[in-house]
């Protein structure tokens, strides 16, 4: 069942901006995971300044339409169909709003943990912060 997003910003223990960024030469080969370089933090404490989710570096087109509040995951852009639970799929270099919960943006299925955002300015940013 699709979680209201505002229960998830509430349950969310972490919230930053973050960008998505090539592993660090001592991780060179880590497939299947993303590392993404801490630009602000919203709520919570990081452990470090840089996270590493499972996911994968690709190329898409995000969804033009789609407006805040999201109420789930980019269907279109990031996890075609909504074949998975989850958008794994970040852009190098692009910048991402990041709900986490034990460690991980992926704990609400089909819910908006991981979009990419804009910068500080971004309307979902906004979104979130108002209802943090």
């Amino acid at each position: 069942m699709l979680r209201p997003v505002e229960e998830v910003v509430r349950e969310a223990e972490l919230i930053v901006r973050a960008r998505a960024v090539p592993a660090p030469p001592d991780v060179r080969g880590s497939a299947g995971t993303v590392h993404l370089r801490v630009l602000e933090v919203l709520r919570g404490t990081p452990a470090g300044p840089a996270l590493t989710v499972p996911g994968e570096l690709a190329a898409y087109r995000p969804d033009p339409g789609r407006r805040p509040p999201y109420r789930e995951i980019d269907c279109v852009g990031r996890e075609p169909g909504c074949g998975g639970c989850f958008a794994r799929r970040y852009r190098e270099g692009g910048e991402y709003l990041l709900l986490l919960k034990g460690g991980t943006p992926y704990w609400a299925p089909l819910a908006p943990t991981n979009e990419e955002i804009s910068g500080r300015e971004d309307p979902w940013v906004a979104w979130v912060r108002a209802r943090m």
